[in-house]
């Protein structure tokens, strides 16, 4: 290598070592602090289910929308179509 030295590119490596160990440092630290805001065990599990809940009822309600916009146009609605899925 022209014009490195052995100390030099010593020099050189360790500086870009320890620069990327800073990076992954700031980058862990940055990731550390979303992961602590989210809730664990059952109230985690609480929240999940609840999420769940939340998106049925929306889509219960989009679904009524839907029909009573149809129903309004003077469109033909459908019977609603219930299915119960079990894993039996």
């Amino acid at each position: 290598m022209h014009g490195w030295t052995h100390s030099k590119l010593l020099r050189y490596t360790i500086s870009g070592f320890f620069s990327s160990l800073l990076e992954m440092e700031a980058r862990r630290t940055e990731l550390e602090i979303p992961r602590r805001s989210v809730p664990e065990g059952v109230v985690l599990e609480r929240l999940i289910r609840y999420e769940a809940h939340l998106s049925r009822i929306e889509d219960r309600k989009l679904t009524q929308l839907e029909r009573l916009q149809l129903m309004r146009r003077g469109q033909p609605v459908l019977p609603p179509v219930k299915v119960d899925v079990s894993s039996d």
